[in-house]
């Protein structure tokens, strides 16, 4: 598979060169995690298989699960794992989410072969090298970078603020004076839930992620239009080859949420289904971690209304190596609206998207 630049609100972020896995949209998006980009790190780990669960709980929440099996083919040992958990986008200029983050952050929960592991939050900034607020001595003194040294002009930056500092951080716009940490605070585009995933030369590790969140609504707040949920696959393409095997399910009981709309975009369709048994993919089943997972607490039971897609060594499709923002794009649901480099641009990506009407359209009230 192509080497490709990387939900709880869930948008995509593929910046300053960094490669991307399966994904899914923050908010309206979940995605699979995504390796961080250092040479060479995830050139030899392919995404052997990826079962994702998603149940939808009203038509503006929903619960997913996601277990993924990667295999290192290579040498590496250890890779930081991410998606994104709030991000800039043109209508939405501060990450006030930054506000309410602690160390480590208590969503999405992570754990890998079974093990819960520590989510902390990793801040990106697209670096401006000659910035006055902020230089590259500050980034150092303050903060734990994941560079080596100093980036280019406009390049991307991954980087830590120490757990204290996440007591103190503030977005008040009206103070433009605001010191440590909020200064660097200001700086990021995007932050991250972050995690240590540790190889070994031709082992494979199941990785298990599981959140709440909550969809967008397409309009405005008066008149709130249809509830979308994306979930694209073009994270994927970060790993070594294609995804092996996937499957994605949603599912609900009949009477919850109304029946949604849905699209395959890019990428192999979907089905619908009634009295769906829930077995595990061989390949899960496989691994020894299997057992452990909250998703094989579903083996067995009978889903009774849901969609489901399903797709064997697929290479999720995108068309732009490069972009800062991902989001609905209200005119056309199966499109990407992307800002890149300072242009609009509109982008197509391998996705599933679901559509339910808004709240009293489609189900009784009570």
């Amino acid at each position: 598979m192509i080497r490709r630049l990387l939900l709880v609100q869930a948008a995509a972020l593929a910046l300053g060169g960094q490669a991307s896995a399966d994904m899914g949209i923050f908010s309206s998006m979940a995605q699979n995690p995504v390796p961080l980009y250092m040479p060479g790190a995830a050139a030899s780990i392919e995404m052997t298989a990826e079962d994702v669960f998603i149940r939808m709980l009203e038509p503006d929440r929903a619960r997913l699960t996601g277990v993924f099996l990667f295999t290192n083919h290579g040498g590496a040992d250890r890779v930081v794992m991410y998606f994104p958990v709030d991000i800039l986008v043109p209508t939405v200029s501060v990450l006030y989410g930054l506000e309410n983050v602690s160390w480590p952050l208590e969503s999405p929960w992570v754990s890998v072969d079974g093990r819960y592991v520590e989510v902390r939050p990793l801040l990106h900034t697209t670096w401006h090298r000659w910035s006055e607020s902020v230089t590259w001595e500050d980034m150092l003194e303050y903060t734990t970078p994941l560079a080596d040294s100093e980036p280019a002009d406009r390049e991307g930056l991954f980087y830590y603020l120490p757990p204290s500092a996440w007591e103190s951080v503030s977005m008040e716009w009206s103070d433009p004076e605001t010191g440590f940490p909020s200064r660097i605070a200001w700086e990021a585009d995007a932050l991250m839930a972050a995690w240590d995933v540790d190889f070994g030369p031709g082992e494979s590790v199941l990785v298990e992620y599981s959140m709440d969140f909550y969809l967008s609504s397409v309009g405005y707040e008066e008149f709130p239009g249809n509830y979308n949920l994306y979930y694209p696959l073009w994270t994927g393409a970060a790993w070594e080859g294609p995804i092996g095997t996937g499957r994605i399910i949603a599912t609900w009981h009949e009477g919850e949420v109304p029946y949604p709309d849905y699209d395959s975009v890019l990428m192999p369709g979907g089905r619908e289904f009634r009295d769906y048994v829930f077995e595990p993919l061989p390949e899960m089943e496989a691994s020894e971690a299997w057992g452990s997972t909250l998703l094989s607490e579903v083996t067995g039971s009978t889903l009774r209304l849901g969609l489901m897609w399903e797709f064997t060594d697929f290479e999720p499709v995108v068309t732009s190596p490069r972009w800062y923002e991902f989001y609905a794009y209200e005119d056309g649901m199966d499109e990407v609206w992307m800002m890149s480099d300072g242009e609009d641009t509109v982008m197509n990506a391998s996705a599933v998207r679901l559509r339910f009407d808004r709240p009293g359209t489609g189900i009784e009230e009570e």
